[in-house]
């Protein structure tokens, strides 16, 4: 069976390892805008790594939001899934997983997150 190649290393920044139930480690580009997140291997009682996923345009403010929040989990489900593109990577390449949806509540969500931050910062 042929090695894994590492994603390209001028793509994948260093990732953080972080206590979370659900994610392993993160990452973000602040050059391409883009979040990494491995998430822990299924069926493991011991945290071990698993997939990688890249979501792309993701502003610095929610990265910054995701990385300060308590549960990675929670946050990754409210503010991130759903709402920026994604893709998986295979071992090789990078793969696209789904299409970018945008459901009323997401966009509800967003506006909030995007008021909280403004009110934040001023």
């Amino acid at each position: 069976m042929p090695k894994k190649l590492p994603p390209n290393p001028d793509e994948l920044p260093a990732l953080q390892h972080v206590k979370s139930s659900n994610v392993f480690a993160i990452g973000y580009s602040i050059r391409d805008r883009k979040l990494f997140v491995q998430f822990r291997a299924a069926g493991s009682e011991r945290p071990v790594p698993g997939a990688i996923y890249r979501y792309d345009d993701v502003p610095i403010t929610v990265w910054r939001r995701f990385k300060d929040a308590k549960s990675k989990g929670h946050f990754l489900a409210a503010y991130i899934k759903g709402t920026y593109w994604y893709m998986r990577w295979t071992g090789r390449t990078w793969r696209p997983e789904t299409a970018l949806r945008f459901d009323s509540k997401k966009k509800k969500r967003l506006k909030q997150l995007a008021k909280k931050l403004r009110d934040a910062t001023s």
